[in-house]
């Protein structure tokens, strides 16, 4: 009995559930065709709005139509069947949707709603055969999902209708601004509207910053049916009403006004009749701008150099450490200046009213800006970009002409060295730098002593002589001692720079090395006169030769003649520079002997007299003959060219006799050399005797 009561209770409860949902189907099926009409009548009269821009009473009325008919199409669509539902039995009604049911499943038909009035039945005659006959439909209908014989068909057609009417709606709402602006008017439909121009007008330059004495063009937009000419109204704070321009439309349904020069702020805007555009300001600014520049080029102190004044120019080349002085003059009261160079580093200036003043110091090549501002915080524009290019000190130079590279200690223990220095700013310091090596020691790494020069550091090129003595050194025959000169200028910006000579070597000579030394030269000496004496002989020889083939009757040499006379002249001119080489040789030796106190007064003599015999060779009738043959080759004259040659055989045998005779002389000071050098010696047994007692 049980099991048949919750059966039919489960099936009222799917017949309830059926029934609202079809409710909710009805309901939302009215309210979307309600919608559907209401807006429609609402797009409709929007767009009348927008067409004739009524009245408040109008659109008061339009509204009250919506309403109206908002009210009826919901009673005829939703109320009137939730009134019939509400004075129906909910039995009946439920015996409605069994039927219902009973309809769309073939199977069921009328035996679902039988089924279930028998079961009200108070007083059933055979209450097992109706019990029999409802389970028998339950069984059918209890796999029956009921909410399956819904038509939701009217629901997707009106919702469908609904979407479109609404989507038109929307996309005219946003991009037709008349739509848009009577759709408002229509909400606030008791609100009075004044109806709009057919024309606008928009300021496009809007609020701008200019700087003084530029122009200004100041653009107005216009949109609808636009007149043909404007006003455009400004004002400054001098002025007491607005000042009218009058302006043409453009072929881009726009205004221009070009104002030329501006020199104060003003207010403006735009219009015709009525119509005008929003008030907008112009504001000008006035940047300071530099009126003067000078500048004070002070160089490093030890330079020298003098102080450079330089105008309107911000460019500057100077010395590594060179102080810069900025004096700048504004065209207004400044509040900050700076100096901002390439590195991005700054230096601050000093204020004073319109004037501003500072200083830096040069150490490194770069480029700088001035900035300025005024009391306006205003800035002046596009600085001019400056460059400073710094000088380097060069390194001092120092070259030492005396000693040479190698040689011997005098024997008054006395070396005079000469050096050549030059600096572009001065000198410091001057240094000789020695080192004495003893040859039978094997250490070589012994430091560099260091004596000071004195000279004068203030000249910039000069040369130097110091006469070193040794006699305080304690050095031996055979020490060898290496020196060098080192000189440094007087830059006291990046410290002295220093420059180092070459390194030179002076030997204690032992007597037998001199004397040997000295024979050597005379040797080679005697050796290279006879050479040259042979070699004049020979000559002598072929200018007879010469002379000969020159005695015709031609008045011109021919190119033959010519070299050969070239090449004789050229033979003499060898001959000369061997003479001169032997007697450099000679003079050397002569004073090495002499500054050892080797020779005797008589060698001496005889080497004095050796000297002028030699500088009897090399006579300058010689040297006069050599040229006119040289002027007398070049015109071809043969007259001239053999009359030279003559001089030349007679000049060419006194060269023979005079190397005969030096050749002698120096043979006899060989001799007279070689008693010096038995004295010298013995001398030297003495005092070596003497020291060891």
């Amino acid at each position: 009995m049980n099991n048949i009561e919750s059966k039919k209770n489960y099936t009222l409860e799917k017949l309830k559930e059926l029934q609202k949902k079809e409710w909710q189907k009805t309901f939302t099926v009215g309210l979307l065709k309600t919608l559907s009409v209401l807006l429609s009548f609402f797009f409709l009269f929007t767009l009348l709005e927008s067409v004739f821009f009524f009245s408040a009473s109008v659109r008061t009325g339009l509204i009250i139509v919506l309403t109206i008919t908002f009210i009826i199409l919901l009673f005829l669509w939703f109320g009137k069947s939730f009134i019939n539902s509400y004075k129906k039995d909910q039995t009946l009604q439920l015996n409605e949707v069994a039927k219902e049911v009973g309809k769309y499943y073939p199977d069921v038909k009328d035996n679902l709603l039988n089924s279930l009035q028998l079961l009200e039945d108070k007083n059933p005659s055979s209450k097992n055969l109706i019990e029999a006959s409802f389970q028998k439909v339950y069984n059918q209908i209890s796999n029956y999902n009921f909410t399956d014989i819904i038509d939701y068909s009217s629901f997707r057609k009106f919702t469908k209708i609904f979407s479109i009417i609404t989507f038109v709606f929307i996309i005219n709402f946003f991009l037709l601004s008349n739509f848009s602006s009577a759709t408002s008017r229509l909400i606030n439909f008791s609100t009075e509207f004044i109806k709009p121009a057919t024309f606008s007008l928009e300021a496009i330059t809007g609020n701008t910053t200019i700087k003084k004495g530029n122009n200004v063009l100041l653009h107005i937009k216009g949109s609808g049916k636009l007149p043909n000419i404007i006003d455009v109204f400004t004002k400054t704070k001098y002025d007491s009403e607005f000042n009218k321009h009058s302006v043409k439309l453009d072929s881009n349904n726009s205004y221009a006004l070009n104002i030329n020069s501006v020199k104060l702020p003003f207010r403006y805007f735009a219009g015709s009749g009525k119509i005008r555009t929003k008030e907008f300001s112009v504001n000008v600014i006035d940047p300071p701008i530099i009126n003067s520049l000078s500048l004070d080029i002070i160089p490093p102190k030890y330079s020298n150099l003098p102080i450079e004044h330089q105008g309107d120019n911000g460019n500057v080349t100077a010395l590594l450490g060179t102080i810069i002085k900025f004096n700048i003059s504004s065209t207004k009261e400044l509040s900050k200046a700076i100096i901002i160079k390439s590195n991005t580093t700054t230096t601050s200036l000093k204020v004073n009213i319109s004037n501003a003043n500072g200083s830096m110091r040069i150490r490194k090549n770069f480029s700088y800006t001035i900035h300025l501002s005024d009391k306006d915080s205003n800035k002046n524009e596009s600085p001019i970009i400056y460059f400073v290019k710094t000088i380097t000190d060069k390194h001092p130079t120092i070259i030492v002409t005396s000693p040479e590279k190698s040689s011997l200690l005098p024997n008054n223990d006395i070396v005079n060295i000469a050096a050549k220095v030059e600096d572009d700013f001065g000198f410091s310091k001057l240094y000789l730098l020695y080192k004495i090596v003893n040859p039978e020691q094997t250490d070589t790494n012994a430091q560099f002593n260091q004596n000071e020069i004195v000279f004068d550091a203030a000249k910039l090129k000069q040369e130097i002589f110091y006469n070193w003595n040794f006699s305080k050194l304690l050095v031996r025959e055979k020490y060898v001692i290496n020196f060098y000169l080192e000189i440094f200028d007087n830059d006291n910006i990046s410290g002295p720079k220093s420059t180092k000579s070459e390194i030179f070597k002076i030997r204690i000579p032992t007597l037998n090395e001199l004397f040997l030394q000295a024979e050597q030269t005379q040797n080679e000496a005697a050796k290279n006169l006879e050479d040259i004496f042979k070699e004049a002989k020979d000559l002598q020889k072929d200018l007879g030769e010469l002379k000969n083939e020159l005695k015709r009757n031609e008045k011109k040499i021919d190119w033959n003649e010519k070299e050969k006379v070239e090449n004789s002249t050229e033979k003499f001119k060898e001959l000369n520079k061997k003479i001169d080489n032997v007697q450099k040789n000679l003079d050397k030796m002569q004073k090495q002997m002499e500054q050892n106190d080797l020779l005797s007064k008589e060698t001496m003599e005889l080497y004095d007299e050796l000297q002028k015999l030699m500088d009897e060779i090399n006579n300058s009738d010689l040297k006069k003959t050599l040229e006119q043959m040289q002027k007398s080759m070049q015109q071809m004259d043969r007259d001239k060219v053999q009359k030279n040659l003559e001089d030349l055989a007679m000049n060419e045998e006194a060269f023979q006799k005079s190397i005969e005779r030096t050749l002698n002389l120096l043979k006899k000071i060989q001799i007279e050399q070689k008693i010096d050098e038995v004295i010298k010696r013995t001398e030297k047994i003495e005092d070596e005797l003497n020291s060891l007692q």
